[in-house]
């Protein structure tokens, strides 16, 4: 379950593939949760993922690009924000070296569920680009993996 919820906000960091703001209609909860968690965000727009009753809402704050991801019921899921590579944690940035040695980091996402904060890192090659969640302690998870044209 933790895997395919990781995978589809993926999904949504990545390539922005979800509804746009035009026609979502997010519930009140949701939205007081928002300003009570983001107060003084601007720019906000938000995205539904109709399937699994999770919204997307994708904001500035303190100059800083964030995403932030809620449930029906106004519950903050998880939230992420796009980072400088070289900010990445020593060793997850040393098993990404390790593992990826010919590719570079393109985008790094610092992401946070719960207690929990990972990495969702887009690497480029020259065959190949990969998107993988890093953790902390240095594992990482290949989320996908796709063939240059």
């Amino acid at each position: 379950m933790k895997k395919i919820f990781v995978q589809t906000l993926f999904a949504v960091l990545f390539t922005g593939s979800l509804m746009a703001n035009n026609g979502v209609t997010v519930s009140y909860q949701v939205k007081k949760s928002f300003e009570k968690e983001f107060a003084g965000a601007q720019g906000v727009t938000w995205e539904s993922l109709s399937s699994r009753n999770i919204f997307h809402a994708s904001f500035i704050i303190n100059n800083e690009r964030l995403n932030a991801y809620f449930n029906n019921e106004g519950e903050l899921i998880a939230t992420g924000r796009y980072i400088k590579s070289e900010n990445l944690p020593l060793l997850a940035s040393k098993a990404v070296a390790a593992r990826f040695s010919k590719h570079e980091i393109s985008e790094a996402i610092e992401y946070i569920a719960g207690n929990e904060t990972s990495y969702i890192v887009k690497l480029s090659g020259v065959k190949n680009s990969i998107s993988a969640q890093v953790y902390l302690d240095g594992n990482i998870a290949i989320l996908k993996k796709e063939k240059k044209k």
